[in-house]
């Protein structure tokens, strides 16, 4: 199963870094309540395990307005 990957730029616009093999990423959209959260895995200890489908959380000033895996929020996508 594949893990999540991200392409990261700094403000000065130097070159991209790619980062691989990532289980969990929260990016803050200029305020530290409104998040995007991607989750590849659930569970804690023995029980921690990666997830059959990566879990999407959208937080806006602080409120869930979706939880969902990949194909549930590109459904979301498509409505609007």
């Amino acid at each position: 199963m594949e893990n999540i990957s991200a392409k990261i730029q700094n403000k000065k616009g130097n070159e991209p870094k790619y980062e691989e093999d990532l289980g969990f990423i929260a990016t803050f959209l200029r305020h530290d309540e409104d998040i995007i959260i991607i989750d590849d895995f659930q569970g804690l200890g023995e029980n921690y395990k990666q997830r059959e489908l990566t879990e999407i959380r959208v937080y806006q000033n602080g409120e869930l307005i979706f939880e969902g895996d990949k194909y549930d929020f590109f459904e979301q996508l498509k409505k609007n």
